[in-house]
Order: structure tokens, then sequence, then C-alpha cells
């Protein structure tokens, strides 16, 4: 699991990791685009993309694929969830939380709408989700995009083997 809030580079560490361990990504982002054209990422909206992702990676897993989830699990409950998936198809888990610097983000949101992106998340849904974000308490490793990021993804690789 690849999560924290919108902008940090969840999707980037996400296909990274997909490229290096043979891996599917399965995305929030991706899902919502399905569902609607223009998110408003209500509670309901949110529960229902996450039913859709954990659906998709219980058949996944089910049929013996590696997959990566993409999002930001801002609930503990979310996470627990996609655990319990792992622990029912006798696969490993791993949470990657993925953190940048504010100013970061502010500036990959805004770059992000002119460029067009899966992701309609602005500054104002990235401030709603901190608000709400439980928390990781779980075990888990962190990744900070601000940074060296890529030997961080390197690092986490050789401890998960």
């Amino acid at each position: 699991m690849v999560c924290g809030l919108p902008g940090v580079g969840k999707t980037t560490v996400a296909k990274m990791l997909a490229d290096k361990t043979k891996s599917f990504v399965l995305s929030t982002d991706t899902i919502r685009k399905v569902i609607t054209d223009k998110p408003r990422y209500t509670k309901k909206e949110k529960e229902l993309v996450y039913d859709v992702l954990l659906e998709m990676t219980k058949k996944f897993l089910a049929n013996g694929k590696n997959v990566i989830i993409d999002g930001t699990f801002y609930r503990k409950a979310l996470r627990k969830r996609a655990e319990k998936l792992a622990d029912e198809t006798n696969n490993k888990f791993y949470i990657i939380e993925v953190v940048c610097p504010e100013k970061t983000v502010i500036k990959r949101l805004k770059e992000r709408q002119k460029k067009g992106s899966l992701s309609d998340a602005d500054f104002g849904v990235y401030m709603k989700i901190k608000r709400e974000f439980e928390p990781i308490r779980e075990k888990h490793f962190t990744v900070n995009t601000g940074g060296q990021w890529e030997k961080q993804i390197e690092k986490f690789l050789k401890n998960s083997a």
C-alpha cells in the first residue's frame, strides 16, 4: 500500500515500486475517474472508490498477482481492510507512507492542474484530507519525495526482501 496526502507523490512511488517488483498498480484516482467525471470527494464517493479498489485488489491477489494499491488511505479502517485482504490471500502486506514538504505539495498541485491529471485534488482537497487523516500507527515505511526518495525506495526493497 502506498498512502499519504494528495500531491505528495504516491503515484510516482507506486509506479517505481511496480516496475521493480513486477506488480500492478490499482489507484483510487483511476477508479474515481471511472465512477465520476466531476469528483466531489464526499464521504459516500470516497467509500465507493475504496470499496471498488479493495474488491479489485481481492481479485488480483486471489489470482496470484502482485498489487500495489495507491490512495490516501486516510482512515485506519481502510488500511486494516487492505491488510485483511492480504492476510486472507496469504500475501505480504507493507504500508509505505509518502510525505513531502507542504510547499512542494502546493507547487505540484498547481502544476497538476495546468497539465491535467487523473487526480482532481486541489489544495482544498489536500487540506480536507489532511484534517481527516488518521496517523499511521501501524508498522510502516516512510518515503519523503522532497529529497532522495529513489534511494529510500531501494532501502525499502532491500529490507522487505
